[in-house]
């Protein structure tokens, strides 16, 4: 009776309060997630058409940046007179050629007489035979005439990069975009050449490539009589979009992955734009793989849409307990009946459990462990392998007699609390009486390799263990004999002037038998033992005399947060450096994040006693912590290192570019000297050099070297910068 009169409470709440609530929430849920579909689709949309226009951004650039470097490169008097002479000596022209090159990746270059003749010619920076123009001129006469006034465009005006005969650049007007404007869209001229100048400049096509051409006038017109320079001798310039401007493009422009083709089918996640000329004819596809905000959009819209989700499931729910408390109330008898039955069963529950179960700890108690054991050794008759630990307390009694049996059952709970947090199942730890533990583990190997696993004791997981005992015996002998430690120095080099301003001093060890020791490996063993003191004294002393013999330059010193925890370390530091006559600020110590960060009085005091003094301080890996303005704010730093593992993602990914340009532009608007560690190669210098950063450190220009070899290697250095 009780059973059916529960079953159709249940069938009638579920009708009428929970099917109408979840519809409810349904149409929720399809009306929110269809909006920030909706969003994300429409952000995509712009994003698109956004990338579309930085693919015209690109071509207006590349052909504004060719008409430029012709002006800047050809209109110089010599070149004006060679080229205007009778008989023009091509070889007195190659000047124009090979600068146009190197300076503007100009492939190919030709001057034409005033019958549009070849007399000079330059392929991919070789001088060529004249007659080579004959290959380009199909496709590239028409600019020369443009250029000279003989034709004119379908649209009898300039484009927005070139200045015709008669025809100055006007803005373009186009019609409206719908989604992105309602309004007409205004394009201005960009062409940055001078008004004297005129020229023909566009996109052209020469058989499977495309390429930005420019024919301009080697003489200047003035502005009342531009025809009296039409018969000039005429430069003509061909820069190809090869791989190597669209890598260029991409990383400045973000279209990733771009590349052309003449088909229209997109890979996997292309889109795709066709590359005109001014005229409005196709030339070729761009392909690129775009960057969509539609799920930024959809991430920064689910917050308020789930908000008023939570909202509405509010107001089911407490329709819900309305309605529950209307209908339960002819059940009321019924609840208290099950009431308590449930507590009859919890009791029972308990009654269980204390029967096998510590009261002080909530721990398996002898009971259970001595079942839990026999199981164990059941098994380990089949095979299995078991292993028991005991553990108790030291001095236990001591806590008891001392502080009382609180604080010892206390201690008691606390202990059994960690014990059972380093596991994975609470049975595996009881308390067997007292202060006495067992445990089923080989934990601490366990835990080193990552935690969920188990692992079997073995005589090699002692093998970490004896290493850096021995590493830690050799190194105090190190220390006593100083013939096997040595200080190494890596040039530190002005990025912009290209010569060594500084050098770090790195600390290595040549073991007798083990050879070269990683600091990685000796460091953490000194600053656990203490020994990190003594050795950073060590090494600050070397540093002093290579200061002492490079007085023009500054010499980059580590400090270890450790021996910031010594309070004598600031002022034994100052002591060293005057000893050594040394001007402060001549060095400059290197620290982590965690010693800027660090709140003790006596560690805030040791950096502002030392800056005092004139010691130049710079933060050590930046990027790979905290690394906020507020700290930078706070703390007074002169120069914050980037990261090496950010150098070397340069060319990999945009991350690590958009990363490092940021972290230069932060430091520059702090006042701050950016240095930039781990640089390798010469497109990596290159980055670095636009980026900004002041200094650069690394491989490419020097290993670390010891003391005795640094007349030699900056001799070298000097040497291959000169060549």
């Amino acid at each position: 009776m009780v059973a059916e009169f529960r079953n159709n409470f249940n069938k009638r709440f579920r009708m009428r309060v929970l099917l109408p609530g979840a519809v409810i929430l349904l149409i929720t849920a399809v009306l929110c997630g269809g909006a920030l579909l909706a969003a994300g689709r429409g952000t995509d949309s712009l994003s698109l058409m956004a990338q579309q226009g930085e693919v015209f951004r690109v071509t207006i650039r590349g052909l504004d940046d060719l008409s430029l470097a012709q002006e800047s490169v050809g209109l110089c008097e010599p070149c004006i007179g060679e080229a205007s002479s009778a008989d023009p000596d091509p070889a007195s022209l190659h000047d124009v050629g090979t600068r146009l090159y190197d300076l503007y990746d100009v492939q190919e270059t030709y001057v034409l007489d005033s019958r549009n003749r070849p007399v000079y010619a330059s392929v991919q920076r070789r001088l060529a035979a004249p007659a080579a123009y004959q290959r380009v001129a199909p496709e590239v006469d028409r600019f020369v005439k443009l250029a000279r006034g003989e034709i004119k465009r379908p649209s009898g005006r300039s484009n927005l990069n070139e200045r015709l005969p008669g025809s100055p650049p006007e803005p373009l007007v186009f019609p409206p975009v719908p989604g992105l404007s309602d309004e007409p869209m205004t394009a201005f001229p960009s062409v940055q050449t001078t008004s004297s100048v005129i020229h023909a400049t566009d996109l052209v096509r020469i058989g499977d490539r495309v390429a930005f051409v420019s024919a301009m006038r080697m003489a200047r017109s003035s502005e009342d009589n531009p025809e009296a320079t039409a018969e000039a001798p005429m430069l003509v310039s061909l820069r190809y979009i090869d791989e190597k401007f669209l890598l260029n493009a991409a990383q400045t422009n973000y279209l990733m992955e771009a590349r052309l083709a003449d088909s229209l089918e997109p890979r996997a996640g292309e889109t795709s734009t066709p590359l005109m000329n001014s005229d409005g004819v196709p030339l070729i596809n761009v392909f690129w793989k775009p960057m969509l905000g539609g799920n930024m959009v959809i991430n920064a819209l689910l917050i308020p849409a789930a908000g008023v989700f939570v909202v509405i499931s509010l107001l089911v729910l407490l329709m819900a307990l309305r309605m529950r408390r209307l209908m339960k109330s002819d059940d009321e008898h019924l609840a208290e009946l099950e009431q308590a039955h449930v507590e009859l069963k919890a009791k029972e529950a308990q009654a269980h459990h204390l029967a096998y179960h510590d009261v002080l700890t909530g721990l398996p108690n002898r009971a259970l462990f001595n079942d839990n054991a026999d199981k164990a050794a059941t098994r380990a008759r089949h095979g299995e392998k078991v292993a028991i630990v005991l553990l108790d307390l030291d001095r236990f009694k001591n806590v008891n007699d001392r502080f009382g049996h609180f604080a010892g059952d206390a201690l008691i709970q606390e202990v059994a609390r960690r014990l059972s947090r380093v596991l994975d199942r609470r049975d595996a730890v009881a308390r067997l009486g007292g202060d006495e533990f067992a445990i089923d583990i080989a934990l601490y190997r366990a835990k080193a390799d990552g935690r969920d696993c188990y692992r079997f004791f073995t005589d090699s997981m002692d093998e970490t263990v004896q290493l850096r005992a021995v590493l830690e015996s050799d190194l105090r002998v190190a220390m006593a004999t100083g013939t096997d430690l040595s200080v190494h120095y890596q040039p530190l080099v002005d990025s912009k002037a290209g010569k060594v301003t500084g050098l770090e001093a790195l600390l290595r060890w040549h073991h007798p038998s083990r050879g070269w020791i990683a600091p990685q490996l000796f460091v953490p063993v000194a600053e656990e033992t203490g020994l990190i003191g003594a050795l950073g004294d060590w090494v600050l002393r070397e540093a002093c005399k290579v200061a002492n013999e490079w007085p023009d330059l500054s010499i980059a010193v580590n400090l270890s947060p450790i021996q910031f925890c010594d309070e004598g370390f600031a002022k034994r530091t100052c002591a060293i450096v005057r000893e050594a006559g040394v001007r402060a600020n001549q060095i400059e110590f290197e620290v982590t994040e965690s010693v800027v960060l660090d709140q003790n009085d006596g560690v805030r005091g040791a950096l502002r006693r030392l800056r005092s003094e004139g010691f130049r301080i710079a933060l050590d890996d930046f990027g790979t912590g905290y690394s906020s303005l507020s700290y930078l704010r706070e703390f007074d730093v002169d120069r914050i290192k980037i990261d090496r593992s950010f150098v070397q993602g340069l060319g990999q990914s945009v991350d690590a570019g958009a990363i490092v340009t940021a972290v230069v532009t932060l430091g520059h608007a702090m006042g701050l000297q950016v240095t930039a560690e781990g640089v390798e190669t010469s497109d990596q210098e290159d980055f670095l050099r636009g980026a900004g950063c002041n200094v650069l450190q690394g491989f490419l220009f020097s290993r670390a070297v010891p003391a005795n070899q640094l007349r030699d290697s900056l001799a070298g250095r000097r040497k291959a910068k000169a060549a």
